[in-house]
């Protein structure tokens, strides 16, 4: 076995960005100078003008462009383009989205009945549990998390039980501290816990998502200058987004082009 230097760590499988996620979205506002981020502004309305697009912004203002990429879940998306082609709205409006919530749960380390040698468990259906899984948080990622404490993370609901997810942050609270008390033995007080609900935000690829989203970048041939983008379409996962992110930016930067050639 090869043994590192005392200041080298060993390769871990899980990868993250050491501040949180947050960090990529401030990250590429602070190097895009040349772009203009409308920040807590809402779209309420897109339709047709002339030979581009007008977006309706929350504040009564427009927006006359040439080309719009909508980057938002699949739901409004199809709100925004309703009023300019139903079908498209409808093909959109077939994604279906569930509720999930996770728990983040943190404990003092001394006294903690568990050992945490792991990084957590996924829970089989038939186990009849009200949890899904159980990312032990200060195993995983341990910068995380101050030192002298725990901490957990607990999924609950998804497909299968989404009605879980959608009870009052109380009662999830109590549910998850129940199932944990079961599973692992954990009958301390937390020092902290903060429940995050996610309704409707769960993107579920069902059989002939694939033959979906094919029919629904057909449709959009119709409507030049508009496209779509995000995790209801290719891959749930920020490198899937990405990629279809990028692929959309390629092909409205073709469409601009060819639109400034004609």
């Amino acid at each position: 076995q090869v043994k590192l230097p005392k200041d080298k760590q060993p390769f871990s499988l899980f990868m993250t960005l050491k501040n949180g996620l947050d960090e990529m979205v401030e990250t590429l506002v602070e190097k895009a100078t040349n772009i203009t981020f409308r920040a807590g502004t809402k779209v309420m309305d897109l339709s047709r003008a002339e030979e581009g697009w007008r977006l309706t912004l929350n504040d009564g203002s427009f927006i006359n462009a040439d080309a719009v990429i909508s980057a938002t879940p699949a739901k409004i998306s199809a709100h925004l383009i309703e009023q300019t082609s139903p079908k498209v709205a409808s093909l959109l409006n077939r994604i279906r989205y569930v509720s999930t919530a996770t728990v983040s749960i943190a404990y003092k380390k001394e006294g903690f009945p568990h050992s945490l040698d792991g990084f957590g468990f996924v829970v089989p259906k038939k186990e009849g549990k009200r949890i899904l899984a159980c990312t032990w948080t200060s195993s995983k990622f341990p910068e995380r998390v101050p030192e002298k404490h725990v901490m957990l993370r607990c999924f609950v609901g998804g497909a299968m039980r989404e009605e879980l997810a959608e009870l009052d942050e109380g009662a999830i609270a109590t549910m998850v501290r129940e199932e944990l008390l079961g599973l692992m033995g954990i009958d301390c007080e937390p020092v902290f816990l903060k429940v995050f609900k996610y309704k409707k935000s769960n993107v579920q690829y069902q059989v002939g998502h694939a033959s979906l989203i094919k029919s629904i970048r057909e449709e959009l041939q119709s409507f030049p200058g508009f496209f779509v983008t995000g995790s209801a379409y290719t891959g749930i996962g920020i490198p899937d987004c990405i990629r279809d992110g990028m692929n959309a930016a390629k092909e409205a930067i073709e469409f601009l082009a060819n639109k400034t050639n004609t």
